[in-house]
């Protein structure tokens, strides 16, 4: 997943936000096989004046944990990334 927004602070605030929601879910649901990692700086952190953040979910089914989520508006879901720019 990542997170895009103009604000440099902001956008790492809000990555930030989204681990500390997916792991409280993860918790909530017994997903145990999950990995949560992050939220790191993207590895071109400002892409057109737009702050990036990752957040890497790795596991058996790391959909499972976003089916019912809202995500807002500046987060990308990417399944099965081929790489990590």
């Amino acid at each position: 997943m990542t997170y895009s927004h103009t604000g440099a602070g902001y956008s790492q605030e809000q990555a930030t936000l989204m681990v500390q929601r997916l792991r409280k879910k993860q918790a909530e649901l017994g997903i145990a096989n999950l990995d949560i990692l992050g939220p790191s700086p993207a590895f071109v952190a400002r892409i057109r004046g737009r702050w990036r953040w990752n957040v890497l979910m790795r596991g058996s089914d790391p959909v499972a944990i976003l089916e019912e989520e809202s995500l807002p508006r500046g987060w990308v879901v990417d399944v099965d990334p081929v790489t990590l720019l």
